[in-house]
């Protein structure tokens, strides 16, 4: 275990050649307080929030103590490795250790260790939630076959852009990659069909959830190449495919944020993107180059774009509702939208008008419980 304090080492360096060792020890000494518990702090955190961890190095940028209150503060850098070669974590956030003892508030994290906490959570959801009549483990042998069937789709790039922006990962661990199969093997067995081949995989975390992930997966039936989208939040987990009521039905059995503008903009969001109809998936659309121009979509178009579309607005109601004002993209048309989230997650449109038609971009929709390309 290595200790290091970022921006506290230098005084007390100079206060220890000076004064000598005993001033660390007084009672306002919130550095070295914090320096010496910041080696049990890294430990006990990896251990119980993100399960696993070895080789924790821990970095104290600050710190405060309080004597009325026998707390102290600070705030700490972990990096640790996971249970697998190259597996290398970190993560922000705010130590508090008090009578009550140690609690920890994360501020960031490495975008790897959203995958991996997404396939622990995921795994643990397969136990729990699924019909066992109809889930069945992938024995070793049938995943290695899954694998060889999707090596050569896996060299390939994706069919489609993310479903919504955000800091993806590749979920690249056997593990991960193992158990990301077994739920959508049980997704398309609920939906009584085959499975399509799998490729890559990707995963992001979604703010308007607590724990909320989504992970989607490179896929290919027949000659249709596309993704897979799993929703997921405290361990329960939907395919998203296209209609409403998986939304809905989700929302019922997890903790919806709406807290503020910015949770209230990404879950529409995310909530249109999941969405289909007869001309294709829905965009909420904040600047031009949001868009997925074909090559031959001419430049006085996408400026046209550009100088209608305007950022997100929410405004919060007094009954926990927001009203939002944007553009959205659906098929080649670009409108001017109102709508209302309700605090259980529903999406009604109160308004929409036209601005632009027949524009020059891809689009994609959901077929099968596959989005792929138009």
């Amino acid at each position: 275990m290595r200790v290091t304090n970022a921006r506290l080492g230098w005084a007390a360096l100079v206060l220890t050649m000076f004064v000598g060792p005993a001033v660390y020890a007084a009672d306002d000494d919130a550095a070295y307080r914090a320096k010496r518990s910041a080696s049990d702090w890294g430990t006990s955190i990896v251990s119980k929030y993100y399960d696993f961890g070895k080789n924790i190095d821990v970095t104290v940028a600050d710190a405060a103590y309080s004597k009325a209150d026998a707390e102290l503060w600070a705030k700490v850098t972990i990096r640790w490795k996971g249970p697998f070669s190259g597996d290398d974590y970190w993560a922000v956030g705010e130590v508090t250790q008090n009578a009550n003892g140690v609690t920890w508030k994360e501020t960031s994290r490495s975008d790897s260790l959203n995958g991996y906490i997404f396939s622990k959570a995921l795994a643990k959801g397969l136990l729990q939630e699924l019909d066992k009549d109809r889930f069945q483990p992938l024995s070793d042998a049938s995943f290695d076959a899954i694998e060889r069937d999707g090596a050569a789709l896996r060299e390939r790039d994706w069919a489609l852009p993310p479903l919504v922006a955000g800091k993806w990962a590749e979920v690249t661990r056997r593990d991960g990659r193992k158990v990301v199969a077994e739920r959508l093997a049980y997704e398309f067995k609920q939906l009584d069909q085959e499975m399509p081949r799998i490729g890559k995989m990707r995963v992001a975390k979604l703010p308007c959830y607590e724990d909320g992930y989504v992970c989607e997966v490179q896929t290919q039936s027949g000659r249709k190449a596309g993704t897979c989208a799993l929703l997921m939040a405290d361990q329960k987990v939907s395919l998203l495919n296209g209609v409403g009521p998986a939304f809905m039905k989700f929302n019922e059995s997890v903790k919806l944020r709406l807290r503020d503008e910015t949770e209230a903009s990404e879950y529409l969001r995310l909530f249109c993107a999941g969405l289909g109809a007869a001309d294709g998936t829905f965009q909420l659309v904040e600047r031009a180059d949001e868009l997925h121009w074909t090559v031959s979509a001419p430049s006085s178009e996408q400026r046209s774009v550009a100088e209608r579309v305007k950022a997100v607005s929410a405004t919060r109601l007094r009954d926990g509702s927001w009203r939002v004002t944007g553009n959205m993209m659906y098929g080649k048309t670009l409108f001017s939208v109102h709508m209302t989230i309700l605090p259980d997650g529903q999406v009604n449109m109160t308004d929409d008008r036209s601005l632009l038609e027949d524009l020059h971009v891809s689009t994609s929709r959901f077929i099968q419980g596959m989005r792929v390309p138009d």
